[in-house]
Parts: C-alpha cells; sequence; structure tokens
C-alpha cells in the first residue's frame, strides 16, 4: 500500500502557481443525501444527491505579483473564477472550476499578515482526483 504524504508541488488557481505562499489547505468534496423514504418503510432510504468541492486555504501576504494575495485580492470587489489544479509531490492531482467566496486578511500577535480564503466549486461539474 502506498503512504501519500501532504507535501504540495503546486497548486495553481487563475494561472498563478501560489502553492509558495500556502501555510495549510482543506479540500473538502461532500455528497449530498436526500431523503427519498416511501410511506411503506419504517427506517431512513437515502440516496446520493450533489457533489460539492470546497477548498480553504492559509496564506502568507506576499508582495509577489503572481501570489496568492494577487490571486484573492480581486474577490474581494467582484466575482474570481478559475480553474484550481492542485499537485502533490506522490503523484496524485486535484482538480476543480471555483470562484473564490471569501478572502480576508488578519495580523496575528506575531504582526504577520496572514490570508484565508476559500475557493467553492462553481460550474456543477465535480472535482476530481486523477
Amino acid at each position: 500500500m502506498t503512504i501519500y504524504n501532504g507535501l504540495v508541488a503546486s497548486l495553481v488557481f487563475n494561472s498563478n502557481d501560489i502553492s509558495e505562499d500556502v501555510l495549510s489547505l482543506g479540500i473538502s468534496t461532500p455528497m449530498g443525501i436526500i431523503d427519498v423514504t416511501a410511506l411503506d418503510l419504517v427506517g431512513m432510504q437515502r440516496i446520493f444527491g450533489r457533489v460539492d468541492a470546497k477548498l480553504t486555504l492559509k496564506t502568507r501576504f506576499s508582495s509577489a505579483a503572481a501570489g496568492a494575495h494577487a490571486t484573492f485580492k480581486a474577490a474581494t470587489a467582484a466575482g474570481v473564477s478559475a480553474s484550481c489544479v492542485i499537485t502533490t509531490t506522490a503523484g496524485p492531482v486535484f482538480t476543480f472550476h471555483g470562484i473564490v467566496s471569501k478572502y480576508d486578511v488578519s495580523v496575528g500577535n506575531d504582526l504577520k499578515l496572514e490570508g484565508d480564503a476559500e475557493i467553492s466549486m462553481d460550474t456543477g461539474v465535480a472535482g476530481a482526483w486523477t
């Protein structure tokens, strides 16, 4: 059995490789559940509904022209929608098309500027691991 580490080789959003600025990330791919239980059944019966994908990121604040801040800052005033490709060093790749639904910048006690971003699936096409 192959064990993969969490090391990201690249994280490309809107044609910018922002992996150098990513401090942490989370990928969620929830699948909706629909209750379809008939009246003649006592227990719950469920089927899979629509799928979703969301990427949550904590990033460092840098002045790089193609860095995370430059990539996400437009989302504070307008929609930013693009392809997102995450490549791990072990080989698996996660791809989806998403819209930046949140970009917040904060200053920590250590005076570091950090960004919190969420990219949510926007085309109706499920994210996929390859």
